[in-house]
């Protein structure tokens, strides 16, 4: 599993001193947040172990 988002706008600001919190686009986190919660709680509840 993996979490694609469109990284055209990521080297933007990465790993540079404007590379703070408010870049965020609060809308596009707040769905990555939500759909990594749901790949948590499915992970949980599945009767199999992932395998490794």
């Amino acid at each position: 599993m993996s979490l694609k988002v469109d990284g055209s706008k990521y080297f933007w600001y990465h790993h540079t001193n404007a590379d703070t919190f408010d870049k965020v686009d609060i809308m596009e986190f707040n769905r990555c947040v939500a759909a990594m919660a749901v790949m948590a709680y499915v992970v949980a509840d599945m009767d199999d172990r992932l395998p490794r």
